[in-house]
């Protein structure tokens, strides 16, 4: 867990994809040129130098590439954007490099010159090893390509390496999902993802839903699947750390920790969202402007658009939210000290309500939801904003 709660992260978003899946609702552009890929390099490198010029010095736990498809980017791009933030930012010596990518067309020397350019976790996009699922989502790999893609990410160095799945598809069964779990788990990755598929409507299968083309499971089917998770997971020596994710233990994501433990981060990029001083912010989703004020402005200019300005108390809420999204919870001392709020007066009348109906348990000074809970989570963790 992350110990200095004054820690940022940064993330840098990498919008460019060779296709957009079928399910996907990040902010993504389909890669026409790889030219493209410099020009973005670049004005990242003056984004990076444009925030440090403002930024106050607080150190950096860690740095997350996503996308979009990071793994586009040469081990050079890579390097060079991992050089000028060290330049302009204070790293810490042992920073969390985490990078996004697709299985396909990544070898063992690519991931290798990527492991030489500073990246030392990997995060794997698998999504499904059956193949019917794969073409049904939109993604252009195969199992085999997968299966390639963790090979030669072992043989390139990597000893952190995380697997995202998918479950809830439209037609898998139980043992499709099994199936899917011992594939990972006979990979021995150090972290998983298991994300339930929710599409929104504007997406490609979110539509073919709502023309009645796909029909997704049954709530009760997908409760079953992330039951058969957590228990097989646990057999195999997975610690269920977040409500959908699970890692070796000392292998948790420290980024996303920073998330869950509401610590601030900036992101970098087109699209990227930043929160820093109660205010999250997302730069602008416009490539063109993106890189037009990258090359015209000079340092210290910001461009995008304030999503949420927080007042004190939604920013003890929001903490709240992210913590309850950890199995291990909110120490509520710590929570008091931290936003001067005491937990157990501020919702008394919420908190013997669920803790009679099962939702969650106080314990050792840990607020946290009741594994029965977690599957729905939402529902419980909207309680705390009504």
């Amino acid at each position: 867990m992350i110990n200095d709660l004054n820690s940022r992260g940064i993330y840098i978003h990498i919008p460019f994809c060779r296709a957009k899946c079928g399910y996907c609702d990040f902010y993504s552009v389909p890669l026409a040129d790889t030219d493209w890929l410099e020009k973005y390099t670049r004005g990242l490198a003056v984004e990076i130098e444009q925030r440090a010029s403002f930024y106050d010095g607080k150190p950096i736990r860690t740095i997350y590439l996503g996308g979009g498809t990071p793994s586009l980017l040469t081990p050079t791009q890579i390097e060079k954007l991992l050089t000028k933030l060290d330049q302009f930012f204070p790293l810490d010596s042992d920073i969390e490099v985490t990078m996004e990518a697709n299985p396909i067309n990544i070898g063992q020397h690519y991931l290798h010159d990527c492991h030489q350019a500073g990246i030392n976790r990997l995060s794997l996009g698998i999504q499904s090893f059956n193949d019917r699922e794969l073409r049904l989502l939109g993604r252009l790999h195969s199992a085999g390509d997968s299966e390639e893609a963790i090979l030669a990410a072992r043989a390139a160095g990597f000893s952190n390496i995380n697997l995202d799945l998918i479950y809830g598809i439209p037609g898998q069964t139980t043992e499709d999902w099994i199936f899917n779990l011992s594939r990972a788990v006979q990979a021995d990755p150090q972290h998983l993802s298991l994300y339930l598929l929710q599409l929104e409507p504007h997406t490609p299968m979110g539509r073919r839903v709502d023309q009645d083309q796909l029909t997704m499971l049954e709530d009760e089917q997908e409760y079953q699947l992330y039951q058969i998770s957590r228990e097989l997971l646990a057999e195999k020596g997975y610690h269920h750390y977040e409500i959908s994710n699970f890692a070796r233990p000392g292998r948790e994501c420290q980024h996303n920790l920073l998330y869950w433990q509401s610590c601030e981060y900036l992101g970098l990029g087109a699209g990227a969202v930043s929160f820093m001083n109660r205010v999250r912010y997302r730069n602008t989703v416009d490539l063109d402007r993106y890189l037009g004020a990258c090359a015209d402005y000079p340092g210290g200019f910001w461009q995008g658009e304030i999503l949420e300005e927080m007042d004190e108390r939604q920013r003890w809420v929001d903490a709240v939210l992210l913590g309850l999204r950890t199995t291990q919870g909110i120490n509520m001392a710590d929570f008091q000290r931290r936003f001067g709020v005491d937990l157990s007066q501020e919702y008394a009348e919420l908190l013997n309500e669920l803790l009679a109906g099962g939702f969650i348990n106080i314990k050792d000074g840990y607020l946290h939801l009741a594994p029965s809970a977690y599957f729905i989570s939402n529902q419980v963790l909207y309680r705390f904003i009504a």
